[in-house]
């Protein structure tokens, strides 16, 4: 027994890796064994603390029942002195002893990580901040493995936390060292490039001077020797802005240009206009002086650093030989003639042409360049180099379009061409002939310019719309194959109607017969509504028409109700469904949870129908941190289906398309969900992505914001309520006689009395000669002849009579989309019911206004 004693403590060290003497004393040679074991024990407690001292190190260890629930939860005492504490007491073997001190931007990452090891396996290897006790946040590296039990469950989780907060900041020291560095040489370069400028500056202007105009004061950066002797001494004097600019005005500024030059420098005006342009700069004269200078420039330039000073470089040239008015408007006509030409890549060029004589053509200096002809030889007759480079196709229209501008003026034509080793280009070439040349033949005038790259890029255009034929092309491809798909799958359900019908009228002896026709007509009838529903919502979708009704509901019971609709079909393809809720805080919510279903109704009858025989399909539902007053929500739908290939995944979320055709006869539907539901997804702000894999499955992944509802009250709902509208007399107008009769039969069965209507103006003449009361409710069609519903109800509620005002009126209606209930709204109605009409829901109406009365 005491053998079996040791041998349990020992297993319980192995498994808690909490290292202790065996608490018992034995016997002969087990006390012995005893001692030597605690020995061993002692020795190896005090290696592992000098190595967790050494590292600054703690250590773990979580055990788990056989159905990974975690039991117990031991740390390491090394661990809380740590993190400041000193025994149990102060830091309880818990796990939220853990995850209260995790820092708020690592907390997710860091439970992720944990949940992953524990549940998925593998190592658990995160790096994050603790919270201590006393010193702050610390930066911990945590490893560790998990042990697991036969099936896979967690059995044992251990591992070892290291304390590296000084390895961390030693990091950020040496980067904010690195960053330090880098500023110092940028702010070098800017010196260098200030010390460039400057120098730049000194080889055109006599004087340069630092002013910062705020204060008024200067410095000399550069003055030349050859400047008077006057001006020298005016800036050396002082050194103050206002005092020398008004001296040197005074004595060689000349006297028209004295004021101007006055108003040009004043310190206020000079200090906006820099600010504002950069740069300032004016010319003026000066008296008359021996070396005969006359024209002079200043130019002030913005190199404050700040917005608190204003600091300009200011200098001052001499610009008389930019002033000579005759050859200045000269060459500068000619440099942007010149400009001209060579920025819109034009050459022109000039022809000589006689009978009997080979063809003169000269170009400039552009036109030589085009053609990759040598400046020295601006002279040479460029007449057989141009002729050769042009397109062989296109040399005898080139020629026609010369000979045709002697006879009909201006001529222009584009054409291909290539010289030397340069790529085809395309130049365009403009002639014109001289009417009134001297001597024989005819001399010819023009231009060439470079269209290479607008040729190109009208070829580029072209082949976009040559794409965007083919993209429409497509378009209608696709719209020809939906309305043939329509047209197949609206048959379907109809023709399996009308052969329903059929059997019904040959077995009208046959009860259980006529009850299985009837079922399988209610199931293509809804099949064949789904499809109509299908294709209004997307069209709606795309054209930005609709409106999200917010309300607050419950997640719980929004899953609930999807749950309902889906398990039937499942159950009857013998798929299993896997339910699963994790993490749901907050379960009242804010938003539109007509989408939401529609969402996950799209999305799992996905699954279900394009699954395997006995398949599964799982629903994970959890919630994920958001801002203070929103949260996401995440859904994972995955299922053991028939995958898709990578290619088509590309397109899963475009209107009518499946990935077979085959898949429109092994599975009903258009091909409208995926892309419904992406347009959903998208307006509601939320994201959505799939895997899948052919042959083994997909998985969708969504994510959705919601607000938060914090009101704890919630409206109590009545669960199996009764109707009572036996005894009320209702107006009912609807121009449809089939739907008429429908209607007023279901009435009749719930014992209410009817009277009929064909229109809105037959439903307002009945009102109206109907005694006060005597009417309980009106139930109108929208859409009739003669006078709509909505008119009607106008009409109506402009009568005298006092019940006008108060009597409950009903639409009824095959649209069913918000702006429809809007305009019913707008028209005085009170309530809107859609076709196909459902008699619980209309007579739940009625029994409220019943009630009400």
């Amino acid at each position: 027994m005491e053998l079996k004693e040791i041998i349990r403590c020992l297993q319980n060290m192995r498994e808690t890796s909490v290292i202790a003497p065996i608490p018992f004393r034995g016997e002969g040679d087990c006390q012995q064994l005893i001692e030597e074991i605690n020995t061993l024990i002692m020795e190896e407690e005090r290696k592992a603390k000098m190595v967790h001292q050494l590292i600054s190190s703690g250590m773990w260890t979580m055990h788990f029942n056989h159905q990974g629930e975690i039991t117990k939860v031991v740390w390491s005492q090394e661990f809380r002195f740590m993190l400041g504490y000193e025994n149990r007491m102060d830091f309880p073997d818990r796990l939220d002893s853990w995850t209260e001190l995790l820092h708020p931007e690592d907390r997710e990452s860091t439970l992720e990580a944990y949940w992953h090891a524990v549940k998925c396996g593998g190592k658990y290897d995160v790096i994050y901040r603790l919270k201590t006790r006393y010193q702050g946040y610390r930066w911990f590296h945590a490893i560790g493995e998990t042990l697991r039990w036969e099936k896979g469950n967690p059995r044992l989780f251990t591992g070892v936390f290291i304390d590296i907060t000084r390895e961390k900041e030693q990091k950020e020291n040496i980067q904010a060292r690195l960053e330090m560095q880098e500023q110092l040489n940028e702010m070098s370069h800017e010196l260098e490039m200030n010390n460039e400028i400057l120098n730049a500056l000194c080889e055109d202007y006599n004087s340069i001077y630092i002013v910062n105009l705020d204060t008024g004061k200067y410095d000399i950066y550069r003055m030349t020797d050859t400047l008077p002797k006057t001006v020298s001494e005016i800036s050396f004097t002082n050194q103050i802005y206002d005092v020398a600019i008004s001296q040197y005005i005074e004595r060689w500024v000349s006297e028209n240009d004295a004021g101007f030059v006055r108003y040009m420098t004043e310190r206020k005006r000079l200090k906006r206009l820099v600010r504002e342009t950069g740069r300032v700069s004016f010319r003026y004269c000066i008296k008359e002086r021996a070396d005969r200078q006359r024209h002079f420039e200043f130019c002030f330039c913005d190199i404050s650093k700040t917005l608190d000073e204003t600091v300009v470089v200011m200098g001052a040239r001499n610009i008389d030989a930019l002033m000579d008015e005759k050859e200045d408007s000269r060459r500068e006509t000619l440099e942007q003639v010149q400009e001209t030409l060579a920025g819109s890549q034009t050459g022109l060029w000039s022809l000589r042409w006689e009978e009997g004589k080979a063809p003169v053509m000269h170009g400039d200096r552009t036109l030589h360049k085009l053609m990759g002809i040598p400046e020295e030889e601006l002279s040479f007759n460029c007449f057989r180099d141009w002729v050769s480079g042009i397109d062989e196709k296109y040399r005898g229209e080139v020629m026609e379009v010369l000979k045709r501008s002697i006879a009909n003026g201006f001529q222009e034509i584009v054409y291909p061409c290539s010289y030397g080793k340069k790529e085809q280009m395309y130049f365009r070439l403009g002639v014109s002939s001289k009417k009134n040349f001297p001597g024989s033949g005819y001399r010819l005038s023009g231009y060439w310019q470079d269209v290479t790259d607008t040729v190109k890029d009208k070829q580029d255009r072209e082949e976009l719309l040559k794409e965007a034929l083919q993209e429409a092309q497509q378009a209608n491809k696709v719209k020809t194959e939906f309305l043939s798909h329509m047209s197949h799958d609206i048959r379907t359900p109809i023709n399996g109607i009308l052969g329903l019908l059929t059997i019904a009228e040959n077995e009208e002896e046959d009860i259980s017969r006529q009850k299985e026709c009837r079922r399988k007509i209610r199931q293509s009838a809804e099949h064949l509504l789904s499809l109509v529903n299908d294709v209004l919502d997307l069209s709606r979708l795309e054209s930005g028409k609709q409106t999200r009704v917010e309300e607050t509901f419950d997640i719980h019971e929004v899953l609930d109700h999807c749950m309902s609709i889906l398990l039937p079909q499942a159950q009857l393809q013998q798929i299993k469904i896997q339910d699963r809720r994790e993490e749901i805080g907050y379960a009242r919510l804010r938003g539109c949870p007509l989408q939401l279903r529609q969402i996950l109704i799209n999305i799992i009858g996905n699954a279900i129908k394009y699954n395997k025989e006995c398949g599964s399909v799982q629903i994970l539902t959890k919630e994920t941190q958001g801002c203070e007053n929103t949260v996401w929500l995440e859904f994972e739908i995955k299922d053991t289906g028939i995958g898709m290939k990578e290619e088509f995944q590309k397109h899963i979320f475009e209107a009518f398309t499946q990935e077979t055709q085959g898949a429109r006869t092994s599975y009903a539907g258009t091909g409208l969900g995926m892309a419904i539901t992406k347009k959903l997804v998208d307006q509601m702000g939320g994201t959505i992505r799939l895997s899948s894999q052919i042959g083994e499955g997909s998985c969708f992944f969504v994510r959705l914001p919601f607000e938060i509802n914090r009101q704890e009250n919630k409206e109590s709902v009545e669960e199996g309520q009764s109707f009572d509208v036996a005894g009320m007399h209702v107006l009912l107008a609807e121009d449809n006689e089939l739907n008429r009769e429908i209607a007023q039969y279901v009435l009749e069965e719930g014992k209410v009395e009817v009277t009929c209507a064909a229109n809105g103006a037959e439903a307002l003449e009945i009102f109206e000669k109907s005694e006060p009361g005597e009417m309980d409710c009106i139930i109108m069609d929208v859409m009739m002849p003669v006078m709509d519903g909505l008119q009607a109800a106008k009409e109506i509620r402009k009568l005298s009579r006092e019940d006008a005002k108060t009597i409950p009126m009903i639409a009824l209606s095959a649209n069913a989309f918000e702006e429809d209930r809007k305009k019913t709204r707008e028209a005085g109605m009170n309530q809107h019911v859609s076709k196909p009409l459902d008699a619980n829901q209309l007579f739940a109406i009625l029994t409220q206004y019943k009630k009400q009365k």
